[in-house]
């Protein structure tokens, strides 16, 4: 389903798919919407001490216009 201007605006808490990934929509105003992806990756670092670390980093999120059709899957 696309979601248009004309039928509802984006939401805070909508899942939606952009650029091949699925975000959720934290913050939607007049100017703009900003999402963040789902998805999280690992990453591994070493220590000075020669430990490896890993951890879970979320990804960079998108600012995009509330008025874009995006396509809305939760």
């Amino acid at each position: 389903m696309l979601m248009t201007s004309t039928l509802a605006r984006l939401q805070p808490s909508m899942l939606v798919r952009f650029a091949g990934e699925v975000c959720r929509v934290v913050y939607v105003n007049e100017c703009r919407a900003r999402m963040l992806p789902v998805a999280k990756r690992t990453v591994t670092v070493q220590t000075s001490g020669g430990k490896r670390v890993q951890f879970q980093r979320q990804e960079n999120g998108h600012n995009i216009s509330p008025e874009s059709d995006v396509e809305v899957v939760g």
